[in-house]
């Protein structure tokens, strides 16, 4: 997230019918570099769902490769690679971070590209690095994200729980908006 503790806002897309709220989410960026997605492979019919219901942020294929790549790229070059078995819920790459303070150890950011409330508005999300890995008991850290085949409709990706941790969001249903803050309600 960025400095700002107020929230930035996008678009409740309100498609009648479903249960579940959805988002325009335009792009993604890993280390600051956007990745080559077109938006139209992160949007099912209608918009990437937010679910708190859903451990880890599943991506259709091709969007997933793309940010499984630069991620390794830029994490291969500092920690070990690792298998990747004992999390075997995740079809992710792990690292080995035996001996490494796994508090302040590098990892790179992943920002989320949302349209925003004005036109031609786009709001970044950056996510935290809690939001970023998972830690297993045996000193490896893995990608806490998944693939996700794509559905008749067309690609489906869905915004889950881990990567929505120490974020603050809000649901302003009567103004049809999601927005994502850097305080959590507590604070």
């Amino acid at each position: 997230m960025s400095s700002s503790s107020h929230p930035k806002f996008t678009r409740l897309l309100n498609n009648a019918g479903e249960p579940f709220y959805s988002v325009d989410l335009k792009g993604i960026s890993v280390a600051g570099k956007k990745l080559d997605i077109d938006a139209s492979n992160l949007n099912y019919q209608s918009g990437t769902i937010i679910d708190s219901g859903t451990t880890y942020t599943q991506l259709p294929i091709k969007a997933f490769s793309a940010l499984l790549t630069a991620f390794n790229h830029t994490m291969a070059s500092i920690y070990p690679a690792a298998s990747s078995q004992l999390m075997p819920e995740l079809d992710t790459i792990c690292y080995n971070v035996d001996g490494i303070d796994t508090t302040t150890f590098h990892v790179p950011p992943i920002t989320f590209h949302f349209v925003g409330m004005s036109q031609g508005e786009i709001i970044d999300v950056e996510l935290r690095p809690s939001g970023i890995l998972m830690t297993t008991k045996s000193n490896l850290v893995c990608l806490g994200f998944t693939p996700q085949n794509d559905t008749s409709e067309g690609p489906l990706t869905i915004l889950g729980n881990h990567q929505q941790r120490q974020m603050g969001m809000f649901f302003d249903l009567q103004r049809e908006r999601i927005g994502f803050g850097t305080k959590n309600c507590a604070e």
